[in-house]
């Protein structure tokens, strides 16, 4: 993010993920701007101290600004058709998630983790796991502290591990996990996404920027859904099920068996 310098910046929503990420542009000398339709008490003693640092507020506010921006960074929590997202996008502002911004920031490989339930389980248990086995690794994302928060840290990790949402994947743009993991699918969001055939498309959005050599792990009855929609993805597919033995790693009992070519017969003792 060298050319951000001297850029001028929106930051719309100003929970935990909007705050860091204002943060973070202010760090890296650029001109905020930051908005959000409430005006509790809290958001107010932060714009306080924002205004004293040279950042814009605005609270209460469901106007839209004059577009003078050069990028517009969105908070999860913030619907994509709000009037103010919609104009930006209208005169070609680029508008990034938070996600997108920390992810930019980042200087360490990334498994990122999505699915309907188990999101915060899985990722409290891998970052558990890499940190018993001398690897470097911090828990962030929608697991409650924000990728923007710790990006300046990733360059001494060996890994971040993300817990990642529907709402943050429908503002990616580069973010590209080097092992991303579907967990399940099941109806939610779908008062913001529309369908459920959108919330799976917001979902597989983070195989989108994958390379060959990356790793994609997908719940057996979730790629059926994707290979049903059409989605392709260019990693490589390792599924696994609870039930089915189709899947490349499935259950048999208390034993998880492989059906890998390279790793092939029972693996673990469950």
């Amino acid at each position: 993010m060298d050319d951000l310098p001297g850029k001028s910046v929106c930051v719309i929503g100003l929970g935990a993920s909007g705050r860091a990420a204002v943060e973070l542009l202010l760090a890296k000398g650029v001109k905020v701007t930051a908005v959000d339709s409430a005006e509790s008490a809290a958001l107010m003693e932060f714009a306080r101290v924002m205004r004293e640092r040279g950042v814009e507020c605005h609270l209460g506010h469901n106007r839209v600004l004059p577009v003078a921006f050069d990028l517009a960074v969105v908070s999860p929590g913030v619907a994509l058709d709000q009037p103010q997202i919609a104009s930006l996008q209208r005169h070609g502002i680029p508008v990034w998630g938070e996600l997108e911004l920390g992810w930019r920031e980042s200087g360490c490989l990334a498994i990122g983790i999505t699915g309907t339930n188990g999101k915060t389980t899985t990722t409290e248990l891998v970052s558990t796991m890499l940190t018993q086995n001398q690897r470097r690794t911090v828990a962030a994302g929608n697991i409650g502290t924000p990728l923007s928060a710790v990006a300046g840290q990733t360059r001494e990790l060996d890994v971040v591990t993300l817990e990642v949402s529907s709402f943050q994947l429908e503002t990616i743009v580069s973010f590209r996990p080097n092992l991303a993991v579907l967990l399940n699918l099941a109806p939610d969001h779908l008062d913001r996404h529309g369908s459920m055939e959108n919330y799976i498309r917001a979902k597989a959005r983070i195989f989108e920027n994958q390379k060959p050599f990356d790793r994609a792990i997908i719940q057996w009855d979730a790629w059926q859904e994707l290979q049903r929609l059409g989605i392709k993805i260019s990693s490589k597919v390792i599924t696994f099920s609870a039930t089915d033995e189709a899947a490349d790693l499935y259950l048999n009992r208390s034993l998880m068996i492989s059906r890998l070519p390279e790793w092939a017969g029972p693996i673990l003792d469950l």
